[in-house]
């Protein structure tokens, strides 16, 4: 887990060097989550700072801040750490154009004696002032960065050669031990070979001795285990038979058992199996005539509900004519035969003179008839009639062709008619 961190930061750096900038993103995100799971400051910081150099170059200032706030509170004490975040916070500001907390942020990298985070700054002053229009100031900061530049190329020129300088004085010394070391085991080797060579000599009779008397010993030895081996063998060999036997005849027995279970399992499968289609049959039969006696119930409550309704509004309102105000269902035959006595008694015999001027109207003409003649609203006539508009108005028109073919009817000269007949 340690090194996957880094890891992802290293891929992040290669897709930036690609210019594949969301891959880059995308890889030191992922190292900036393992980082802080495990809590490793350094590939923290790593992830976080390269992750804001990406955003620098593609322009997204504010999120490259918010990465250096976050390596700022990571950071803690580390005095190092800090001059970097501040040199770069500088330099962040500066591309943002707030010069003045650029060289805030500059001038707090200047407290800490590092020539090369010296230099930096120094390059950095050059850029802020030149930016600026200060040229005096950028000129004296250039100076200042070329200046410093010199003294540490001098410094590493000078390290150089002191470097070149140890390591011949150090080859040199190398080479003279070498020698006479090679020189020392010249001679002992050559000593060495003579008290090998007589050695060699005797040890090597005396283990070929050994050698021989050994390989008896084990012959031996080899022999009478093999013969002990074989006659357990043997013996085992009877057992194993013994136990095939009797295993065969089990086998045969349970086989036997095993055949008539299984035709008796059979027999019985097929019982169920009948008795889960007759009974499945019988469900059946039962859903539909549940279903519909569910469906008849269901009628016979809606009709009850309904002729319930009806009474309870005859109780209420005895006159047909309130019924019809408050109400707005269907009226049965018998509603209509209640309208029309009441038109008869009150309105001077209507529906029989009606009937008796008009013999050709229908039995729905006579009725549309005795709602025009209680001036009965359009809209509560579809309602209770459930026509459309459409069916009112063609019926209006048969009812003025049986009253008179022949006559132009105007505009609402039928409901006059009817209202005044």
């Amino acid at each position: 887990v340690y090194t996957f961190s880094y890891a992802n930061s290293y891929l992040g750096r290669a897709y930036g060097m690609q210019q594949d900038w969301e891959k880059a993103i995308a890889a030191y995100r992922k190292g900036e989550e393992i980082a802080t799971a495990i809590q490793d400051e350094e590939a923290l910081a790593l992830a976080l700072s390269e992750c804001a150099d990406i955003y620098e170059q593609i322009g997204c200032f504010d999120k490259a801040k918010l990465n250096y706030d976050q390596i700022y509170q990571t950071l803690e004490n580390s005095v190092k750490e800090k001059t970097k975040y501040y040199l770069k916070m500088g330099d962040l500001y500066r591309l943002m154009n707030q010069y003045d907390s650029a060289a805030f942020y500059l001038y707090k990298a200047l407290a800490y004696e590092n020539v090369y985070t010296r230099q930096a700054v120094y390059q950095c002053f050059y850029f802020l002032y030149e930016e600026q229009g200060n040229y005096l100031e950028a000129i004296q900061y250039n100076n200042l960065y070329w200046a410093l530049t010199d003294s540490i190329q001098q410094s590493c020129d000078r390290e150089i050669i002191a470097e070149i300088k140890a390591r011949y004085n150090y080859e040199k010394i190398e080479n003279k031990n070498t020698q006479l070391v090679l020189e020392r085991e010249r001679m002992v080797r050559y000593v060495g070979m003579l008290l090998f060579g007589c050695l060699f000599f005797v040890v090597v009779y005396q283990k070929r001795l050994l050698k021989k008397n050994k390989e008896l010993l084990e012959m031996r030895e080899t022999l009478d285990l093999q013969l002990i081996e074989m006659e357990k063998n043997e013996k085992q060999m009877v057992s194993n038979q013994n136990k095939i036997d009797y295993l065969a005849y089990q086998l045969e027995e349970k086989e036997k058992q095993w055949k008539n279970q299984v035709v008796e399992q059979e027999e019985a499968k097929k019982r169920l199996v009948s008795e889960n289609e007759e009974i499945k049959q019988k469900n059946e039969k039962l859903k539909v005539s549940i279903q519909k006696k569910l469906v008849l119930l269901r009628q016979q409550n809606e009709e009850f509900l309904l002729y319930k309704n009806r009474m309870e509004a005859k109780v209420r309102y005895t006159n047909i004519l309130i019924r019809l105000k408050k109400e707005k269902w269907t009226l049965l035959s018998e509603d209509w035969d209640e309208l029309y006595l009441m038109l008869n008694t009150f309105s001077d015999d209507f529906v029989n003179r009606l009937v008796k001027t008009f013999p050709q109207l229908s039995e729905n003409d006579v009725r549309i008839c005795c709602l025009i003649r209680i001036n009965y609203p359009l809209t509560d006539m579809i309602e209770l009639l459930q026509v459309q508009e459409e069916a009112i108005i063609k019926r209006k028109q048969r009812i003025r062709n049986h009253m008179d073919r022949c006559k132009k009817w105007k505009k609402g000269e039928l409901d006059t008619f009817i209202r005044s007949f």
